[in-house]
This record gives structure tokens, sequence and C-alpha cells, in this order.
């Protein structure tokens, strides 16, 4: 059956769709576009005609039918680089522009944009039906231009003013490609449908759509405990035993996941990754065992394979395993230990070969002692062990990372300009508490401020200005003076689990940071 992916009020969006209706040319897959002034009666029609089909639409719709949508509904995500990109490489006068949002899905846009001083006026709205008055203001106030959703340029421009669209091909690739997934899982066909990877333009025939994508070269960090981390899960790769991944968040546990997958025997087969802490406790158990037809009121007439029958022969990676309920760790545990397992509501067992990995960025340990996690579950997830250090305690990586991202992001800065910046004392110095997540953040926040005749210092001051509302405590070793280390260690009497708890650092860091200072 063919999929139809459908977007919904979305005003003049063909120009976004031509590339991409060219690359799946050939494919069971079709684009429609549809306007409606009852987006909700739109959906319910949808569901019971027997169609196999998703709905992209504006994120302001797609939450007015968070509680009656029955079919996959996806939101074109934008982002506040977005806002920005598309401010400048416009050709208008920026004192006659404003922008009109739902505050909802920009929740730094207060800090950062008073900082850049780039935009005049700002109008948040809930719903589309504020947009008449909304522009009856910017219009008294001289305004002549907004940026806007392109749902948001359809209506505005039926009052009388110009309006640009911040949406882009990129924000449209990556809707189709999150509906055709929600589409596969959401019918029951994700292993047989011919799908393509609508991002690239390139053919996936009858490719899983569960596929690792990260190798262990392109683990950015060079450092010594990166390099022996690296080395060690390639080890870990060549076994099917299980493994934990423990970090904090935005330090790249699932990249981790992703390579070991990908050097492992399994790499053929698919990597299966299910964000425990995303999914609502009444829906874990059927997301991951899978039911059988009529096992509960709304179930599929057919059924549905959960995540574990999706992993068979492959990798399955539980993220957040910390966060998994405990009246159902009981119910992992036996399926781990018996390669077995019931879907909901079924009669017979089904077997399964599955290698798991588990991530957190929770101590697990202290759970346990808080009747939080089961002891004898972490004891089978906790084969192998492989703790990720943050970024402030590998901050020799930081400039080899930032300049990465400075690429990845076209910054517009000359060569010298970004060894500048990777190198300055203002990354240096900073906690990362986001780790390389955040040191994301803010390399593509510097690429879009800085066009190359401003401040670059100021330039980067401005993108670390959001994230240093949440420094850590910890001081980088950039910083941290031999007299503090000492006066650490003598407080707490030598103790250096205590000094190094006290610094945000690990034991062997500390150790380290004691031999380059010669207190060992």
């Amino acid at each position: 059956m063919k999929t139809e992916i459908i977007f919904l009020n979305c005003g003049n969006i063909d120009h976004l769709l031509a590339t991409v209706n060219q690359d799946i040319r050939g494919q069971s897959i079709q684009i429609l576009t549809q306007s409606t002034d009852n987006p909700s009666l739109f959906i319910k029609n949808l569901s019971v005609s027997g169609r196999r089909c998703a709905v992209i639409t504006s994120g302001t719709i797609k939450n007015s039918l968070s509680d009656t949508a029955t079919i996959p509904v996806i939101s074109i995500a934008t982002t506040l680089l977005d806002i920005l990109l598309t401010l400048k490489t416009a050709k208008i006068d920026i004192s006659e522009v404003a922008v009109i949002i739902n505050k909802v899905f920009y929740p730094d846009y207060d800090m950062i944009i008073p900082m850049i001083r780039v935009i005049p006026f700002t109008m948040f709205i809930e719903s589309y039906e504020e947009l008449k008055d909304v522009t009856e203001i910017l219009k008294k106030r001289g305004v002549k231009t907004v940026l806007g959703s392109n749902t948001v340029c359809s209506i505005v421009k039926n009052y009388g003013l110009n309006c640009i669209s911040f949406w882009n091909e990129n924000n449209v690739r990556k809707a189709i490609t999150e509906a055709i997934e929600a589409v596969n899982r959401y019918y029951n066909n994700s292993d047989e449908s011919e799908t393509e990877d609508v991002i690239s333009g390139t053919r996936a025939g009858t490719k899983k759509n569960f596929t690792a994508l990260t190798k262990f070269e392109q683990i950015l960090g060079d450092c010594s405990e990166m390099v022996s981390l690296k080395k060690y899960a390639e080890l870990y790769a060549h076994t099917d035993s299980s493994i934990l991944i423990q970090g904090e968040s935005g330090t790249g546990k699932e990249l981790f996941a992703q390579g070991i997958h990908n050097a492992s025997k399994r790499c053929q087969k698919p990597f299966v990754p299910i964000n425990l802490a995303a999914i609502p406790e009444t829906l874990i158990e059927s997301e991951l065992f899978g039911y059988e037809g009529g096992a509960f009121s709304g179930a599929r007439r057919n059924g549905k394979r959960g995540y574990f029958e999706l992993a068979h022969g492959g990798t399955l990676f539980l993220d957040e395993i910390g966060d998994m309920p405990l009246p159902l760790q009981s119910r992992l545990l036996r399926v781990l230990e018996e390669g077995k397992l019931f879907r909901l509501g079924g009669e017979t067992q089904k077997q399964i070969d599955v290698r798991i990995i588990a991530a957190t960025n929770k101590n697990l340990t202290a759970l346990v002692n808080q009747n939080q996690f089961r002891g004898d579950l972490l004891y089978r997830l906790n084969v192998l062990e492989i703790n990720i250090p943050p970024l402030r305690e590998r901050i020799e990586d930081i400039p080899l990372i930032a300049l990465h991202f400075l690429h990845e992001f076209k910054s517009q800065a000359t060569p010298g300009e970004c060894h500048r910046v990777a190198h300055s004392k203002q990354l240096l110095s900073y906690s990362w508490p986001g780790n390389v997540r955040e040191l994301r953040n803010v390399m593509e926040r510097f690429c879009a401020i800085y066009d190359g005749t401003h401040d670059i210092d100021k330039s980067l001051e401005i993108s670390l200005g959001h994230s240093k509302q949440f420094s850590h405590p910890a001081l980088s070793s950039t910083i941290q003076s031999e007299y503090s280390l000492k006066e650490i260690l003598e407080k707490n009497h030598g103790n250096r689990n205590l000094a190094a708890e006290e610094l945000g650092i690990s034991r062997s860091t500390l150790w380290r940071r004691m031999k380059e200072q010669n207190l060992l």
C-alpha cells in the first residue's frame, strides 16, 4: 500500500518539496498538500479511511490535535538559528521587520535575541486566531515584513503584510523522514516497506529503518581518556555481552553505542534505539515487548511487534535505563536471562537474539540503594562498563571539537579566526554542564551571529551568554592553580575520593592533575 505524507495547512510549500519529490520518484510514497478549516475533523476522517498516511503540520496545529489525533502527526521543527539565518539572507530593511512565533517552541528566544539586538519587534501567539489583531498592531508600528512559519505567512498575507517563511528544505526533509518512520511503526510494517532516506536522497531499497550511522573514528576526542575508552569499546564490540554506558547528558552515549554496533558481527542487522524516559509509563511494556491483537482497548487488530522483536539479530539500545518503571524491570530481567518473551496478551513465547546496550546519566547504584532500581537487573546489564568523561574533564579535546562544528556550520570566520575561537580562554575555562551537545549549540550560535565583520570575541561572548547561566561549579584545569588543588586535598585530609567529588571530576582526572602539579 502506498504511504501518503500530507502537509496540512502549510501554505505554499511546493518550492520546498520540489527536490524531495524528485528524490522519492519511483517509491511507494506520495507527498500531498491539503488545507482545511477543521484539522481535527480532517484527521478523524483520515483515520477511518483505511489510507496508510501521516500528517505534517505546524507545531501550533499539532499541539491543538494532541488529544484527538489517531494517526501519526508530525510538526515541522525549526530553531532560533533558522530565524536568524533567514533574517541574515533576506534583502529587507531590518527596522521594518517583525517576527511572529509561538513562544513554546523557542524557549531561548528571550535570552538570546536581546543580546543580538537585530530584531526590533517580536509578537508571540498561541493560536492563529490572534493573527488578525497582531498584524494590525504591527502595521501601526510601521512594520512592513513579517518572519514566520509557512502557516503564519499564508494567513498574514491576507491582512496586508509581506511575509518571509523561515521554514527551509532541511526542516521539511527531516519532517518527512520522521513521518515515514512514524507510519512504519504505526502500521507495523517497518521492516517490509520500501522507503527513502529523504534527508540525503539516497535509495534505501529493503534497507532497515534502524541503522547505526556512527563509527568509532567519527567520535571526536584524542585525549588519553578518550583514546583508551574507544580502544576498550572496540574490544567490547567483538563480544555479545551486555554493556552499560554511563555519562552525563550530552557526552555522546548513543554515539558509543552505535560505534560498538558497527564494529560488531551484528553490524548488518538492526540497531534499535529506545529512550525510556520519552515513552509514557503506560506504553513502555507494549513498546518493548509488543502485543497481540485485541490485547487491550485500542490495540491494532493484527497486533504489533515490540522493539525486542524489531531488534532481532541486532542491537537494542536502552537509553535512560534509570527511568524504567520498577514494576517493568523484573520482566525486562526475565527476557534478558531467558532470551524469550511473551507479547502483551500473548500465549506463546518468542525466541529473540538481541545484544543489549543500556545507557544512563544517573547513579544506578544509588538508585538500587534507594529501592528504585533492581540490583539483579543492574548486575545483568553491567557485564561490561563504559564511563564517558564529561567535557570539563577533557578540555584538551575542546579545540578539536569546536573546529569540527565550526566547519559543519560553515562559519564565515577565516581559518585563523576559527583557530582563535576554538582555542579561546572563553571556551577552555567554561565548565560545559551540557558537554559536547552544549558546545555544538554554542558553535552553531556563533556561526549564525558572526558574519566576518563583527568583533569576534564579542560574538563568541554572546554565543556563550545563555550557556553561562548554567555553569558548573567545577574549575577547569586551565585556571585551577596548584595552590587550590593542594588546598582542597589538605582540606579533605588527602582523601582523593572526597577531593574529586568536591571538584566535580573523576578520580583518574584528579590523579592526572596531581601528577602534572607534582603533588603525588
